[in-house]
């Protein structure tokens, strides 16, 4: 599990996921206003209790506080940096860049939840298959296909060897 700082406006939500991109995507779809992630450290539910009493004093609603130069300070001491992958792709990159359905989305600074809507599926099946625990069906394969034109193919979900006919061989 990981500990968030996610930026919305003039506050900050300090929250846990196992998944940042699962969280950023899903909470960006429910807000109105550009999220921004500007931290994030190992942790659990301990750990985000305890900043919540740290920054008790900055609490507006929920897992929600003001923006205060003390939580900014205790973020670029204590957390690691990321980039927002809506303007960047790099949040993207750096998670799943390794994977040629990771590098398209990233390379071509598309915001996750707009290619999740591009293939007609939700943002967490994205992360999921972005992420390797599951692989898309058969009707979202040809989907990615065909919006990705032809540069994310079904094999390259697979550790396979490819292998070529060769007509010749014999």
């Amino acid at each position: 599990m990981s500990v968030y700082f996610i930026r919305a406006g003039a506050f900050i939500k300090i929250g846990i996921t196992g998944d940042i991109l699962l969280r950023l995507t899903k909470m960006q779809s429910d807000s109105a206003e550009r999220l921004e992630v500007l931290g994030l450290m190992d942790g659990g539910r301990a750990d985000e209790q305890a900043l919540h009493e740290k920054f008790r004093a900055f609490h507006a609603r929920g897992e929600w506080y003001a923006d205060a130069p003390d939580i900014r300070a205790y973020i670029s001491t204590y957390a690691s940096a990321f980039a927002d992958s809506r303007f960047s792709g790099s949040l993207i990159g750096q998670r799943y860049g390794h994977t040629p359905l990771g590098h398209y989305i990233a390379s071509n600074k598309i915001e996750p939840s707009a290619f999740a809507a591009s293939i007609g599926t939700d943002p967490g099946n994205l992360s999921r298959i972005l992420s390797g625990k599951q692989h898309p069906s058969a009707k979202l394969y040809r989907r990615i296909l065909t919006v990705t034109n032809g540069q994310v193919t079904p094999n390259d979900f697979f550790d396979l060897p490819v292998y070529c006919k060769n007509s010749e061989a014999a």
